[in-house]
């Protein structure tokens, strides 16, 4: 498996990253985002490798048009109603069979009160369904039922989704035909990498990068092993070697950084708060 981390995502410095691969000729599924730069990188240099579209980007794209109703609803709101629409957001963002009761009665209380926030929470719902289907054909017949049930009062909220799915057809549905290939673990990196420019550490790129290559244990050396027998002190004490070699130390683990950053972001908000 090679991992690395580049500098930008600009055609050029994907395209020149590609072609320092050894066994590119036998790369046979490329997942990635949308992101024309990514797929007219690998179609220059591996054109051979099937392009496949994660699905967590064109799934969060339903998520994001259904937001886009609330935020209209929202501007229509008494204050204290956006904020308390605001805290059951997520609620809304949650699929319907991880709902607990009270809150299956929350939702229904705003869906039932504005039919346009009922309407795209469905779309969200039966869109993300499209993502159980068993084969390519049934997948693509049930997008096109999905599409044709889009109400026209809907249709600008839900247009980058319909207008990403058209434009990216061939790599989206492509994930139907090769068992589902996903790209979850870079993008859980990528993840952290947000979160630790988030909150300002003002870590340089080298940084940033050498953390998260190395916490995945791709660069780590085994600590030497000790000596049979130790110098022992006076009280007996046993110590290493002085002359031993010590491990290197290439700094925090991966998951050692995420809890100090979830940390540092709860202070952050805890402050916000407080403020």
């Amino acid at each position: 498996t090679v991992v690395d981390l580049l500098i930008n995502r600009n055609k050029p410095t994907v395209v020149n990253y590609l072609r320092t691969l050894s066994d590119r000729q036998g790369i046979q599924l490329v997942t990635m985002d949308m992101w024309q730069p990514y797929r007219d990188a690998v179609a220059q240099v591996i054109p051979h490798a099937q392009i496949i579209v994660d699905k967590y980007h064109i799934v969060r794209m339903a998520n994001q048009s259904m937001e886009s109703v609330r935020k209209v609803i929202r501007g229509g709101l008494t204050d204290r109603q956006r904020r308390t629409l605001m805290h059951d957001r997520h609620i809304l963002l949650r699929r319907r069979h991880e709902l607990k009761p009270a809150d299956t009665m929350i939702l229904q209380s705003w869906t039932g009160t504005f039919p346009a926030l009922g309407a795209s929470y469905e779309l969200k719902e039966s869109f993300m369904d499209i993502w159980q289907s068993p084969t390519r054909p049934t997948a693509e017949a049930s997008y096109k039922t999905w599409r044709e049930s889009i109400p026209s009062e809907l249709e600008p909220a839900f247009k980058p989704l319909t207008l990403a799915m058209r434009n990216w057809h061939t790599e989206i549905f492509a994930y139907f035909n090769h068992g589902g290939a996903t790209n979850a673990y870079t993008e859980a990196l990528n993840g952290l990498v947000k979160l630790t420019n988030k909150t300002g550490r003002g870590y340089s790129f080298d940084a940033i990068r050498a953390k998260l290559l190395y916490g995945i244990g791709l660069h780590k050396q085994q600590k030497p092993p000790y000596q049979k027998e130790w110098p022992s002190d006076r009280l007996g004490r046993d110590f290493p070697s002085v002359d031993e070699p010590m491990a290197t130390n290439y700094g925090n683990d991966i998951s050692t950084l995420i809890a100090e950053l979830s940390e540092e972001e709860d202070e952050l908000v805890s402050t916000s708060k407080s403020e």
